[in-house]
Order: C-alpha cells, then structure tokens, then sequence
C-alpha cells in the first residue's frame, strides 16, 4: 500500500484508522478519505434503523394483545348473558314456565329475552286492565335517559301509554294514560287512567288502583323533576320516586302498597313506557 496505516483500531468487527489512506498502490484514483466518524455515524444510522423496526414490532405486538383482550373480553359478556339466560329457562322450569312459548311469544315488543319471563307472568292482567293485546317498549330511563327532555321527546302525543317503576327493593308499580300531552301541560279526567301494582310485599297479586290523578310534564330545561302524577307519584332525574300521601284518597289504597311508605324518595332502578296496542 502506498503510505502507512496508522492507528489500525478494532472497535467491535470493525476496523477503521484514524488518518487517510490510499486504498491501491499505484492507483491514479484520488485518495479515498475514510475516517472514524464515519464509520460510527453508518453504525449509529443502522442502530437507530434496527430501534424503530424494534418499536414498530412492540406496537404491533401491543396492537395485536389489545384485539385479543377485547375479544376475551366480548367472550366473557357473551358467556355471562349465557349464563343468565341458562339461569332464569331454570328458574322459569321449576316454575312450569316454557322459555320457548317466552322466546316466541310477540305480546312485549323490545324486551331482552332475558327480562321476557317476568313480563309474561304479568301479560294477562296488564292486558285485561288496558284491554290491549301487545305492549311495545318505546322508552326505558336506562339507554335513553332520565329526564323531562329525554321522556318527552319519545312520549308526547303518545296514546295508550303504560308506565312502569322498579325500585331498588323490588317494587314494581305504575300508571296507565290514555294519552300523553304535546307540550309541557297537565291532564286530568282520564276516564281509562289508573294505577297499578305488579311486585309489593303488601300485596297478594298484581293490583289495579282506580282514581282521578292528574298527569303533569315538566319542561324540556327541567333539571330534576321527569312527570308527575299528583296524588300518585312522581319521577325525578336522581333516580328516584315519590309516592303522595294523598294517595289513600285520591286511589281507595294504603300508599305502602306502592314502596312502603309516602312523602319520601326512594331509589330506583329503572322507570320504562310502554306503548299498548
């Protein structure tokens, strides 16, 4: 070669030196200048390459168990509602209860087949009270909301409206309106309206109370207060109910029958309309 090598260093498998050199003896070629730096700064390039290939794999990685966990994830509420259905076609055999019959039956139109078996035990005396034959769920506080606006955009002007509360303890009661006003009012004289009772443990059986209460909207802006039905009860937005003292009077009955007490708020679980056909 035409000139020493200085300082041959041997950094890992890579040999570099620290002056130039001539690659060839006797070459006309310029002299090619290669120098430490260089060499280190193709070595960084390539591990700054092989780091991002790196972190493009973990994300793909990440990716890929983030999808397997939400499947894992969907499995599970689908084995749960499995099992919950499992659950109640065997409470509802020991009962004498057909889940098919339940399952096919089209009397309560937008109910869970799972929710379907307590509502069919309740079907004929519902139907004998609205002389109605089908009962389609058109709004339920859980998905819709529970608010003077949400119950009136689905309700107003609504005819043959059958309203339903569950509280907390297992109460199930409500009210039965010929029609629901168009804009923020009062009805009274309802000639078909009445109260009712499905689930109370002062009560035998479902129960239908007969009496003159006044249905009341509240305005869309309405922060607390859902509808009223004086001397009955009424719905407010914290997800509770009231049942008036005065329903003794107004409904010939024990107010206890609805919650087991009056004149106080009590919690509940879901308030639903239906529309009766």
């Amino acid at each position: 070669m035409n000139g020493g090598i200085t300082n041959l260093f041997n950094y890992g498998n890579i040999y570099f030196v620290s002056t130039p050199f001539k690659e060839f003896q006797g070459s006309n070629d310029s002299i090619t200048k290669t120098t430490s730096f260089d060499i280190l700064n193709n070595k960084n390039i390539k591990t700054q390459e092989k780091c991002h290939e790196n972190q493009k794999i973990m994300k793909e990685e990440i990716q890929e168990d983030n999808n397997i966990q939400k499947e894992s994830k969907d499995e599970l509420e689908v084995k749960k509602e499995k099992k919950e259905i499992q659950k109640e076609e065997n409470i509802n055999k020991r009962k004498g209860i057909d889940m098919k019959n339940i399952e096919n039956e089209k009397y309560f139109i937008g109910i869970p087949i799972i929710e379907k078996s307590f509502f069919h035990k309740f079907y004929e005396p519902l139907k004998e009270w609205t002389s109605k034959q089908t009962f389609k769920l058109i709004y339920d506080s859980n998905s819709d909301g529970l608010t003077a606006c949400s119950f009136n955009t689905l309700l107003k002007g609504k005819e043959n409206i059958l309203l339903m509360v569950f509280t907390k303890k297992g109460y199930v009661f409500g009210s039965f309106h010929s029609i629901i006003p168009n804009d923020k009012s009062m009805i009274s004289n309802d000639l078909n309206h009445f109260l009712f009772s499905l689930s109370s443990p002062y009560l035998t059986e479902p129960t239908k109370f007969i009496g003159n209460g006044i249905l009341h909207l509240h305005d869309d802006s309405e922060d607390n207060n859902v509808i009223d039905i004086f001397s009955g009860y009424s719905i407010y937005s914290n997800n509770t109910v009231m049942v008036y003292s005065s329903f003794d009077a107004t409904y010939h009955s024990d107010c206890k029958n609805f919650v087991g007490k009056s004149n106080s708020k009590v919690i509940i679980t879901k308030f639903i309309a239906f529309e009766c056909m």
